[in-house]
């Protein structure tokens, strides 16, 4: 039997790395969402929601690399930089990302500039579309239950109504807006400080950010940022899912396997099947990542976890033999 949460560190691992992060950042961010929900009273069943959406709250990312990469020169870097930045601000927006492409790639600023602003329509448009898509599509592939393929599906949006899906407020997923306020403090922790961290969580409040879940979360940063960046976070993952644990055994392993090769493949159209060429059809190199993407969001059963020593169905997985 396997821990399902230990073998999704791993892809979150991999995932910090298609995105530039720091070392660990998505189980570091997964630990500080759980402390935060925990904090604020959730119950262990939406706790064990909020590891997972916050662990996977990237995982979507490499579904748009082809695009990014092909507009803007460099997607690590954009998106890096998309992800650090108030995207409510145009002006901090382009201020952070166009030096940082003329760097990565050695275009003049005036060059990016020109670039980013010819294909910032089809990008804001694609982007989100496409990261919603292939996160909730994985996450009921791995057999997760709707609430967390739903925040899933929401990871882009905004409290101010700003992001996509276009929705706002307390209609974005509860383990949604608690990821976001969790994800602000964990990169400029370990970007910079826990002080840049409570910093960049208090000036995105109303904005980006739930401001009632910013306002916790400032209240309580000594607790929820302890340790991250110092301490091991693979090691402090594993201990904040509540049990029972989501377990996966050796029957199922595969299946779980085949989710982190399409993710892996969908980071360049040469890759797309290359990993697990039977899991659909032969690789088709020609076809391009939209025709990828919807092979992929559409293929194979999801993996059948276990709870307590017994299997259950996806749509149980996570709860209990006696609900």
């Amino acid at each position: 039997m396997f821990r399902l949460l230990g073998l999704l560190g791993g892809l979150a691992a991999v995932t910090d790395l298609g995105t530039g992060a720091a070392a660990d950042e998505s189980l570091a961010r997964a630990v500080v969402a759980s402390r935060l929900a925990r904090a604020l009273g959730c119950d262990a069943e939406a706790v064990r929601d909020v590891v997972y959406v916050s662990l996977l709250e990237h995982v979507g990312c490499t579904a748009y690399s082809v695009e990014l990469a092909a507009a803007l020169g460099d997607d690590v870097v954009a998106t890096r930089t998309f992800l650090q930045a108030d995207l409510t601000s145009t002006r901090e927006t382009l201020a952070n990302l166009v030096p940082a492409l003329a760097s990565a790639t050695g275009r003049s600023r005036l060059g990016v500039t020109a670039a980013v602003l010819r294909h910032s329509a089809a990008l804001d448009r694609g982007g989100p579309a496409a990261t919603c898509e292939v996160a909730r599509a994985a996450a009921r592939r791995l057999g997760l239950p709707g609430p967390v393929r739903e925040a899933l599906a929401h990871t882009t949006a905004s409290w101010d109504g700003s992001g996509a899906p276009a929705v706002a407020g307390p209609a974005i997923p509860y383990a949604t807006r608690l990821t976001h306020v969790a994800a602000t403090a964990t990169l400029f922790a370990l970007l910079e400080s826990r002080d840049r961290a409570t910093a960049e969580v208090r000036r995105r409040a109303g904005k980006t950010l739930d401001p009632e879940l910013a306002a916790a979360c400032l209240e309580r940063a000594d607790e929820v940022l302890d340790g991250i960046g110092q301490v091991d976070a693979y090691e402090l993952l594993l201990d904040v899912e509540p049990d029972p644990v989501r377990l996966v055994d050796s029957a199922h392993l595969e299946q779980v396997a085949r989710v982190f090769g399409d993710m892996v493949d969908l980071k360049s159209p040469w890759l797309h099947g290359h990993s697990l060429p039977w899991l659909t059809s032969p690789p088709q190199r020609d076809a391009g990542p939209d025709s990828a993407r919807r092979r992929w969001a559409g293929c194979a059963a999801p993996a059948t976890c276990m709870t307590s020593g017994a299997p259950v169905s996806p749509a149980g997985c996570g709860t209990s033999p006696a609900r």
